[in-house]
């Protein structure tokens, strides 16, 4: 399965957020979360969140684990621009969603709005 990058925001400082749209009959968005790392802190952490469209049921777990794979994939390769040191990843945190109907989804940052 393909992905396309939708958009892709942040810095060091705050971290950096991925919004991928899967390129399939289905429809499909994933969110990757890298975490800032702080000071000395040479962990990583990735939160990844899948979107998908329909009910449970409607994705097989072979279609949903070659989404995770692929995920994993684009992660080792975007990896080292979102740290700035650190052991390679062994792992990330998933979640996943079953969503109605998933049209026009933004990503909304905290540069977004304000708290005024």
């Amino acid at each position: 399965m393909k992905f396309k990058l939708k958009t892709s925001q942040g810095q060091l400082e705050i971290g950096f957020i991925d919004m991928y749209e899967l390129e399939y009959s289905k429809k499909a968005i994933c969110v990757v979360n890298y975490l800032p790392q702080f000071k000395e802190i040479k962990t990583q952490s990735i939160h990844v969140t899948l979107l998908l469209e329909g009910r449970k049921g409607d994705w097989s777990d072979g279609e949903i684990k070659e989404m995770l794979n692929d995920m994993g994939e684009y992660i080792k390769i975007n990896e080292s621009a979102k740290f700035k040191s650190g052991e390679k990843l062994d792992y990330f945190n998933t979640q996943m969603f079953y969503i109605s109907k998933l049209t026009d989804v933004e990503l909304l940052s905290h540069g977004d709005f304000s708290y005024r």
